[in-house]
């Protein structure tokens, strides 16, 4: 099971620098860190990064071309996504990019729920979320919409909890249960 964390401070470099003996090469705040593969990968701005094998900095794993939005274990594979107007890519256990093909392909979070069948979900409007058993190219197509309440209150995140998906909103947050 992958291990997710949020890195214990918040760090906006404005140039290449250290942190706490971490470098950072980068100008933009680092989002939720996630185990794959047993390395550590975080998102900062359209880059990711893992930590390196001595533990006291970050490679560039691969460039993207606009900011990652969010990142999530499912399967064996990394997924990236990176907003609402661009396709959402996977990587392999061998750092191997796979960009989205799937008529569904656009999504800002994801967020994976462990429950008997394990389920990818991901937000693809300000009040909509699909969900996928199996969303690698020539895989299972997305789900139709679940809309949740009005589109004025923004999806701000997915939270999984034992079996259920939680979607915060600007508002106030809601679960998916077994009835939709």
């Amino acid at each position: 099971n992958a291990s997710e964390f949020t890195i214990g401070f918040y760090c906006e470099v404005t140039s290449a620098g250290y942190y706490d003996d971490v470098y950072f090469p980068t100008i933009n705040k680092p989002l939720r860190g996630i185990d794959f593969n047993s390395l550590l990968y975080i998102p900062m701005g359209n880059i990711l990064y893992k930590l390196n094998g001595t533990g006291n900095g970050f490679t560039e794993v691969k460039v993207f071309p606009t900011a990652i939005t969010s990142i999530e274990v499912f399967g064996s594979n990394l997924f990236i996504a990176i907003g609402t107007s661009n396709q959402y890519w996977y990587m392999s256990t061998a750092e191997a990019f796979t960009e989205s093909t799937a008529t569904v392909k656009t999504f800002k979070y994801f967020k994976t729920v462990d429950a008997t069948t394990p389920v990818l979900w991901g937000s693809d409007s300000d009040n909509t979320i699909r969900s996928n058993t199996n969303p690698v190219n020539g895989g299972a197509a997305w789900s139709g919409q679940t809309t949740l309440a009005s589109s004025w209150d923004e999806i701000t995140g997915l939270y999984s909890d034992s079996g259920l998906l939680y979607v915060t909103k600007e508002d106030m947050p809601y679960y998916l249960d077994s009835t939709g």
